[in-house]
């Protein structure tokens, strides 16, 4: 009766140690896989940083530009103003040829032509 327990045991640690040995090797594969879909998905977004740095870069290049306009926009609309005002006063001489002189100073500094 010992002999055939023993047996038993002896075939039954076998079966453990195989077991055992398959889910090993299983575990090392899934922890590649793991690995290469991990190290798939840092590639991809290494490779997206470039693109979002330019992307960034042309959006505040855009900015700036816009908002030079925009400035530039609002001095020649303060020019015509002060132009319709002389206009209506019907004199270039006083106020309305000081306000001329202060746009067209302007104007200069912003990089546009002289208009007068």
């Amino acid at each position: 009766m010992a002999r055939l327990y023993i047996s038993k045991m002896k075939s039954e640690a076998k079966t453990l140690i195989q077991h055992c040995a398959q889910l090993e090797s299983s575990q090392a594969e899934n922890n590649k896989k793991l690995d290469e879909a991990e190290l798939s998905a840092c590639k991809l977004l290494i490779q997206q940083v470039p693109v979002q740095l330019f992307m960034t870069a042309q959006c505040h290049l855009c900015w700036n530009l816009y908002s030079s306009r925009e400035h530039t926009a609002d001095i020649f609309t303060m020019y015509l103003v002060c132009i319709s005002d002389a206009d209506a006063v019907q004199s270039k001489s006083g106020i309305a040829t000081l306000y001329m002189v202060q746009l067209d100073s302007l104007l200069f500094s912003v990089g546009s032509t002289r208009l007068r």
